[in-house]
């Protein structure tokens, strides 16, 4: 009887362990999933406020915009609003107190505003020279996306920001990233998601958007 009740408390032990085993195993390939989700995310938010900001500046320097250049900024928009939303929607699985979206709904926001032009270039090779008042909001656009730029450079390990005579081939050419992937690799690793700078950065790009418009 003693060694019956031995043997089955044997068989439970294993059974426990192995059911605690699988579950830690599962719960780390859960980990690495959302952890590829934030890279990833992440990724599509530098490399989108990186290149709105070079494309402003063009337009605020030759004082017109064309046809090409709010296709590009709709489509950058376009991928900072969800990516930002993705990684607050990540958050929320690890905190309660989470940032509003400011960022990411702004974003959003701006591709209506970008509306104007699209309605009136309308095909490739079309541009217009800006009204003082559309040459002010180009300015404003800058300013803040360069702040974010900024915010980026100090909470994400890695980041390099391409100048005007780079970016393209950062962004047309082949072979250049905008983060060190060596370093993402080292500092990150396979974990991203337990690492607290992308949720700081989510803060931090919320409270910029607050000190410019006093939202």
């Amino acid at each position: 009887m003693k060694m019956f009740k031995k043997i089955v408390i044997g068989i439970l032990i294993i059974v426990v362990v192995t059911i605690a085993f699988t579950q830690h195993q599962q719960n780390k390939k859960y980990e690495r999933y959302i952890s590829l989700e934030v890279r990833n995310s992440l990724l599509n938010v530098i490399n989108a406020t990186i290149f709105c900001n070079h494309i402003f500046s063009e337009i605020y320097q030759a004082n017109e915009i064309t046809y090409e250049q709010v296709q590009l900024l709709r489509h950058s928009f376009g991928i900072i609003g969800p990516s930002t939303h993705r990684l607050i929607s990540i958050a929320q699985i690890y905190n309660e107190n989470v940032p509003q979206g400011i960022f990411a709904a702004n974003a959003e926001m701006d591709i209506y505003i970008l509306q104007q032009f699209a309605d009136i270039l309308v095909k490739e090779g079309d541009s217009i020279l800006l009204t003082e008042e559309q040459i002010y909001t180009i300015k404003c656009f800058n300013l803040i996306i360069a702040g974010f730029i900024d915010e980026i450079e100090k909470k994400i390990a890695g980041v390099y920001v391409p100048d005007a005579e780079e970016i393209k081939e950062f962004y047309f050419g082949e072979g250049r990233y905008i983060v060190d992937i060596d370093v993402w690799n080292k500092y990150y690793g396979d974990n991203m998601v337990r690492h607290k700078d992308w949720q700081k950065l989510l803060w931090a790009l919320d409270e910029a958007y607050r000190e410019k418009y006093d939202f």
